[in-house]
């Protein structure tokens, strides 16, 4: 994609681990169970500071892109 279009904005997701951690299982996190969020919550948090120290890449992003020529689509 950046090879042919300039980036506007990037936003880095995560899910390096979540995905993988919590497949087919996160169903079973009750909202209306304070154990099950508090679990959830400490996963979240051990991703997050590991994508914070950049000790793991990002698996999901969200990207805009803009036609690198500048023309519009019309």
């Amino acid at each position: 994609v950046e090879a042919r279009f300039d980036r506007v904005a990037l936003r880095p997701y995560g899910g390096t681990l979540l995905h993988l951690v919590l497949d087919r299982i996160v169903g079973n996190f009750r909202e209306d169970d304070p154990d099950a969020v508090a679990r959830f919550d400490r996963l979240a948090a051990a991703e997050r500071a590991l994508l914070d120290a950049e000790a793991i890449p990002s698996d999901f992003a969200v990207g805009v892109y803009r036609r690198r020529d500048g023309r519009r689509r019309g």
